[in-house]
């Protein structure tokens, strides 16, 4: 996949990133053989409460 999609050209960007939220985090890793994961999570309504245990985060 790493040959398919080089990631210096592919994920290339001199655009600032947007602001972050406070809902929703989304993630994702790409390693050197080009295996890929990611995660989206959701704190915020209608697939959360929007509540944080104090300590957690």
């Amino acid at each position: 996949r790493s040959t398919l999609f080089p990631y210096t050209t592919l994920f290339r960007s001199d655009a600032p990133a947007a602001p972050e939220g406070t809902d929703t985090t989304h993630f994702s890793v790409v390693d050197a053989q080009g295996n890929i994961v990611s995660a989206t999570l959701s704190i915020n309504i209608p697939f959360g409460s929007g509540f944080v245990p104090p300590g957690t985060g």
